[in-house]
Parts: structure tokens; C-alpha cells; sequence
């Protein structure tokens, strides 16, 4: 995953800010809309599949999903690891640098997860927080 999240970050370096921004102006709307994105779009694909005549629709939407829950979890990622940066006072900073604070803050992450009950409900927040906030950021560039 760490790979995968400075691959993601080094191709798309200003997506990815606008969304860690995005994130930390609009943080409890984010996590709100975050588990909607979370809870609605498995039973949507339930739905679609116990139809049986939309069934390959269904199965790119859970494909979609699975992609939206790894790029979710990415970018809170990187809004905890830019939140890092700037209180480290490195506001403007290289990409080959964030990218090493991203990797760090996925480190940290895994490790907080292996602590039992707590980590889990902060990796959830994590990633209900960069869905959320990549769901608006894609929702805000392709309605204008």
C-alpha cells in the first residue's frame, strides 16, 4: 500500500493536495460524507445484483469501490501527513518529501492499527475521511 500511495501521489501531486485541503477545511463533512459513500454503495450493489439484469453494472460499481476504498484511505493518509508537515513548520516542501511523510504516515498508521479496538476505529476514521473528501473533490471538478 505504501508504494501504491507515493505512485498515486507522485502522478497526481495537485489532485491530491487540493483533496488533503479539502479534508482539513471541511473535516466533519468529509467523515459524513465519507460514510454515506461507505454504506451506500455496497447496498446499491446489492441491489443492482439481485436484479440480475444490471449485473455487469454492479460489478464495476464494486470494482469502483474497491479502488475508491484504497485511494480513500491514501488520502487521509496524506492529509495526516501534510497536517505533520505544516506543524513541523514545512509548509513548502518537495514532493519527494511529502511523498516520505506520506510513506511515514502509513507506517504509523499500520502500526496504530495493530492496537486492538482503537486502532481499527482510527484507521475506519482515516479512511471515512479521504473518501469523503476525494467524493467531494471529484464531485466538485466534474459538476463545474
Amino acid at each position: 500500500i505504501i508504494l501504491t500511495a507515493v505512485v498515486l501521489y507522485l502522478l497526481f501531486p495537485e489532485f491530491s493536495q487540493r483533496v488533503s485541503q479539502s479534508l482539513q477545511l471541511q473535516l466533519w463533512l468529509s467523515l459524513g460524507i465519507g460514510l454515506a459513500v461507505f454504506a451506500a454503495v455496497p447496498l446499491l450493489a446489492v441491489i443492482l445484483l439481485s436484479t440480475y439484469i444490471v449485473l455487469w453494472l454492479a460489478l464495476l460499481l464494486l470494482a469502483i469501490y474497491v479502488v475508491v476504498l484504497l485511494t480513500g484511505y491514501i488520502c487521509g493518509a496524506l492529509f495526516i501527513a501534510n497536517t505533520g508537515l505544516k506543524r513541523m513548520g514545512k509548509t513548502e516542501v518537495s514532493r519527494a518529501v511529502r511523498a516520505t511523510a506520506l510513506a511515514s504516515t502509513l507506517l504509523g498508521l499500520a502500526i496504530i492499527g495493530l492496537v486492538p479496538l482503537l486502532g481499527g476505529l482510527i484507521n475506519w476514521l482515516v479512511l471515512l475521511a479521504g473518501i469523503g473528501a476525494l467524493s467531494r473533490q471529484l464531485y466538485s471538478q466534474y459538476s463545474a
